[in-house]
């Protein structure tokens, strides 16, 4: 946590207010066990700026799981094609899985939603519902 602060100071001290954290697992790979995404929404209160991750992981289910807890970006490598050897080819995402991750994380955002209780409109109507496991009365 200090560095992150250090980091954090230092950037406001040059009048930079404009940045983001990423949780990032330096593995490569990152082991879902070490990833520890909860801190993602923990970072976000504690230093109260937006946060987002760094996915070193296998597939994308790290990068949805982030989303849903909050990251605001999710930065995952991608590769032309996995005959070409790198320290990152292994779980880098080609080019078929990096577009299904992006419709991955748009739908994610859409379940998510906004938290309004005002009901879903649809057409000119409020759709609200009432679920009842007994006989109600006439008045």
């Amino acid at each position: 946590m200090e560095e992150i602060q250090e980091a954090i100071d230092a950037m406001e001290s040059e009048g930079n207010k404009d940045y983001i954290l990423l949780r990032c697992s330096a593995e490569y790979p990152a082991n879902f066990e070490h990833l520890n995404l909860s801190l993602i929404p923990d970072m976000a209160k504690k230093f109260n700026c937006p946060v987002g991750l760094s996915d070193h992981s296998f597939g994308s289910i790290a990068s949805i799981v982030g989303v849903t807890l909050g990251a605001c970006i999710v930065e995952k490598h991608m590769c032309i094609s996995r005959e070409i050897k790198a320290a990152d080819t292994g779980f880098s995402l080609n080019f078929t899985e990096f577009t299904q991750l992006v419709k991955d994380i748009r739908d994610t955002e859409k379940l998510i939603g906004k938290p309004l209780y005002d009901g879903i409109v649809k057409g000119n109507h409020r759709v609200r519902s009432l679920y009842v496991v007994k006989d109600i009365k006439k008045v």
